[in-house]
C-alpha cells in the first residue's frame, strides 16, 4: 500500500509515491495504443458494404435518411416512433453520416468505429477519475473496446443505436461524477441532458438512474455511514470523497431521471412488436430469462459461436437447462452482495450487469429472438468492473504468482482481440454473416431462409429449395421464406410447387393485394388449365374484390368449355370494376363461347367506345364478324380491317393477334371463311 494516499502501489510507482521518470509516458501510449487497437481492429470494415437486414430501413432505403439533414426529416424523427425506437438523436446521425458519405457504406461504419473508440475514451477518464486507479480502469476499457460481443454493435450500421447511446452513458457517468463531488442545478443539468440524449439514440438506458444510485455506493462513496466499506477501500480521489448523503436525498434527486425513463419506457412500446404473455406465457420467458443470463456470462469470459441471431426455442425451453444456466449466475450475485463490504466492486458490477440487461432480459418478449449480442454493449461493463478490481486484490494477496496471473490475462485478452477480429471479418458480408450463423445455432429458420436467398442469389434454384423447406418447417408463417420458395420452384422449372407455395401465402394473409398478384402471375405459368382452374377458385374465394383473379378465372373457364359459368364470373367481377377494358373483353369472349353472339358484339363495341384502338377488343369483334352464326353479324371487310389495326395496336409476340388476322384474311378472300 502506499502510506501516503492509502491505496495499492501501481506500476510505474517508487516506494516514496513519486513517478519514477522514465515510465511516465507508459500511461499515455498505454492509452493511445487503446485507441489504435480499437481503430486497426474495425477498420476491415471500411471496404464492407452494407447489410440486407435493417439497413436498407435505416439507410439506403430510407428516403428521409438520403435527403441528409432537412427539417422535415427533423421533424418528423422528431414526432414520430419509427424504427422501433423513438431515437431522434440516431436519426440525426444517420442523416448527417449520409450527408458527408452518401452511399459509401465505409463512411457510415467509420462513423460507429469513431463513436465508439469515443465511448472507450470516456468510460476510461470516468473510472480513473473515481478510482485513481489506472490499470484496472484501462483494463475496463479495454475490454469494453475490443470484446467480441460487442463486434455486433460497431459493425452493423443499423446499430448506430447502440454505439450512439454509449457515448452518452459515458457522458452521463462523467457528468454524474462531477455532481457527486460538488452538487450544483448547473452540473445535475449536465447529467440530465447527457442521460436525454442517450435515451434519444437508444431506450436501452432506462435503467441508469438505478446504476446511478449504484455508483454512489462505489466508487463515489455517497451513501450512508452505516453501508460505507471497510476502511482504506474506498478511492481518496484529489478533491476528496465526495459527501455521503441520506437515501432519500439520493432517490429524490434520481426521479427526474426517472421520469424520463418512465416516458422513454412508452414509447418504446408503441413501435416494438412485443410478443403478448398468451403466445409465450411467464414461465417460458423465466426459463429464457436465466438461460440467457447464464449464456451471457459465458460468451463474456469464453465466447464462441456468436451469431447474429438466436432464435427463441420455446420447445427447448426446460427448468433443468434455466437451473444450470441460471444457477451460476445467482451464485454470483449473492456472494458478491455477501462480499460487498469488502469488496464493494463486486455487488457494483454484478448488479451493473443484472441490472442493466432486465429490459431487453426477455421478461418482455420483443419478437422472437431468445438473445442478442447487441443487448450486452453496456452492460457487461459490470462484469469487467469485477474482474479488473478483483485482479488487482487477487495480485495483491497472490503476489507471489504475480506473473502467472498476468500471462494468463494477457492471453485472456489476445484470444477476445483475436475472436473480435474474426467477427469483423464475418461482418463484412453479408453471405458470410448468414452463412456462419447457420452454422454456429439450431433451428434458425430465420439463417436458413438467408441461405436460401444466397442460393438463389448464385442462380442456384435447386440448392434454395431445402433451406427455405427447412425455414418453412420450423416456422410455417414465414412469409418472406414462402414467398422466395415460390420463386425458387418458378426458377427450378416446378410451376405447381410455386403456385401452392403463393397460396398457401394467400391463405395466411388474404388482405395483402401483393400476394394475390404473385400468384395470378404463378397460377398463369401452369402448363394445365384444369389445375389453374382449382388454384383460382380458392384464390378468389380469399381475395375476392381481386378483379384480376377473377377475370383469368373466367378465362381458363371458357379454355376448358365452360362458358356459362365463366360468364357468370366475369360478370360478378365486372360489378366490382365495370368498365375495366380487359375484363369486358374477358367476358364478350365468354359471352360468344356461351352463343351469346349479339351481347358478345354489343360488349366489344362497349370497350371501344372509350377506347377506339383496343387490341383485345378489336381482334374480338373481328373474331365475332368472322365466326358468328348469326348472319346479321358476320362482316368479312369490317373484321379484316380491325384485324389489322389490333396487329398494329397489339403486342407483336401475342399469336393471338396474327391468328385472327390470318382468319379474317382468309374470310375476305374469295370463298373465304373462318378457319
Amino acid at each position: 500500500m502506499n502510506p501516503n494516499s492509502g491505496r495499492p502501489i501501481e506500476s510505474g510507482e517508487a516506494r516514496d509515491g513519486k513517478r519514477e521518470p522514465w515510465r511516465v509516458w507508459v500511461r499515455p501510449a498505454a492509452v493511445v495504443l487503446l485507441a489504435v487497437l480499437t481503430l486497426l481492429l474495425y477498420a476491415p470494415l471500411l471496404g464492407s458494404n452494407f447489410l440486407n437486414y435493417d439497413d436498407q430501413a435505416y439507410v439506403y432505403e430510407n428516403p428521409r435518411v438520403q435527403a441528409g439533414i432537412t427539417w422535415e426529416g427533423l421533424r418528423y424523427y422528431s414526432t414520430h416512433v419509427a424504427g422501433g425506437f423513438y431515437a431522434p438523436v440516431m436519426w440525426l446521425s444517420h442523416m448527417a453520416a449520409y450527408e458527408a458519405f452518401g452511399m459509401w457504406a465505409g463512411g457510415h461504419h467509420l462513423v460507429n468505429i469513431l463513436i465508439h473508440t469515443g465511448a472507450v475514451l470516456l468510460l476510461l477518464v470516468f473510472f480513473l477519475r473515481t478510482t485513481g486507479e489506472f490499470w484496472a480502469s484501462l483494463l475496463v476499457a479495454a475490454l469494453f473496446a475490443l470484446h467480441p460481443l460487442h463486434v455486433e454493435s460497431v459493425a452493423w450500421v443499423s446499430e448506430r443505436k447502440d454505439v450512439l447511446s454509449g457515448l452518452f452513458f459515458a457522458l452521463t457517468l462523467l457528468a454524474y461524477a462531477s455532481y457527486a463531488r460538488k452538487p450544483g442545478l448547473w452540473r445535475y443539468t449536465l447529467v440530465a441532458g447527457s442521460f436525454l440524449l442517450g435515451l434519444m439514440s437508444k431506450s436501452m438506458l432506462v435503467t441508469m438512474p438505478f446504476l446511478l444510485l449504484l455508483l454512489d455506493y462505489w466508487p463515489l462513496g455517497r451513501t450512508p455511514a452505516p453501508l460505507a466499506a471497510i476502511p482504506g477501500r474506498w478511492p481518496e480521489l484529489p478533491e476528496g470523497l465526495a459527501p455521503r448523503r441520506g437515501w432519500g436525498a439520493l432517490l429524490l434527486e434520481k426521479v427526474p431521471l426517472l421520469v424520463l425513463s418512465g416516458i422513454f419506457s412508452y414509447l418504446t412500446t408503441l413501435d416494438q412488436p412485443i410478443i403478448d404473455f398468451v403466445r409465450l406465457p411467464l414461465n417460458s420467458r423465466l426459463l429464457n430469462v436465466a438461460i440467457s443470463y447464464g449464456q451471457y456470462t459465458l460468451d463474456t469470459f469464453f465466447p464462441y459461436h456468436l451469431a447474429i441471431y438466436y432464435p427463441l426455442d420455446i420447445h427447448g425451453l426446460s427448468f433443468g437447462r434455466a437451473v444450470a444456466w441460471g444457477l451460476p449466475v445467482v451464485l454470483l450475485v449473492v456472494g458478491a452482495v455477501v462480499g460487498g463490504r469488502r469488496f464493494p466492486y463486486l455487488p457494483v458490477g454484478m448488479l451493473w450487469y443484472v441490472g442493466l440487461l432486465v429490459p431487453v432480459s426477455g421478461i418482455i418478449q420483443i419478437a422472437s429472438a431468445a438473445r442478442a449480442d447487441r443487448y450486452t454493449y453496456l452492460t457487461i461493463i459490470g462484469l469487467f468492473i469485477a474482474v479488473a478490481w478483483g485482479l488487482g486484490d487477487l495480485l495483491s494477496v497472490w503476489s507471489r504468482w504475480r506473473k502467472a496471473i498476468l500471462a494468463i490475462l494477457l492471453f485472456w485478452l489476445l484470444g477476445l482481440t483475436a475472436a473480435a477480429a474474426f467477427q469483423v471479418r464475418i461482418w463484412q458480408d453479408n453471405e458470410s454473416l448468414w452463412t456462419h450463423t447457420y452454422s454456429v445455432t439450431r433451428n434458425n429458420a430465420r439463417a436458413a431462409r438467408f441461405m436460401g436467398f444466397y442460393a438463389l442469389e448464385r442462380g442456384n434454384a435447386a440448392q434454395a429449395i431445402p433451406y427455405y423447406q427447412e425455414a418453412l418447417r420450423l416456422t410455417p408463417d414465414f412469409q418472406k421464406a414462402l414467398l422466395e420458395l415460390s420463386h425458387a420452384y418458378t426458377l427450378a422449372g416446378r410451376l405447381p410447387p410455386a403456385a401452392r407455395a403463393l397460396l398457401t401465402l394467400l391463405r395466411m394473409d388474404s388482405q395483402n393485394p401483393q400476394w394475390g398478384s404473385f400468384f395470378l402471375d404463378a397460377c398463369k405459368r401452369l402448363p394445365d388449365p384444369a389445375e389453374e382452374k382449382r388454384y383460382l377458385v380458392e384464390g378468389s374465394a380469399l381475395q375476392p374484390k381481386n378483379i384480376e383473379i377473377r377475370m383469368e378465372l373466367g378465362r381458363v373457364l371458357v379454355v376448358l368449355g365452360e362458358a356459362k359459368q365463366a360468364v357468370q364470373v366475369l360478370t360478378e367481377a365486372l360489378a366490382l370494376k365495370p368498365e375495366d377494358p380487359l375484363g369486358n373483353c374477358y367476358l364478350a369472349h365468354a359471352l360468344f363461347a356461351a352463343g351469346e353472339e349479339r351481347k358478345a358484339a354489343a360488349t366489344y363495341r362497349h370497350v371501344l367506345e372509350r377506347e377506339p384502338h383496343n387490341p383485345d377488343a378489336l381482334a374480338g369483334l373481328a373474331w365475332v364478324c368472322i365466326a358468328a352464326k348469326d348472319p346479321a353479324l358476320r362482316d368479312s371487310r369490317a373484321a379484316l380491317s380491325m384485324a389489322e389495326e389490333a396487329f398494329r395496336a397489339g403486342d407483336a409476340t401475342n399469336p393471338y393477334y396474327r391468328v385472327v388476322l390470318d382468319a379474317a384474311r382468309g374470310a375476305a378472300s374469295p370463298g373465304g371463311g373462318p378457319k
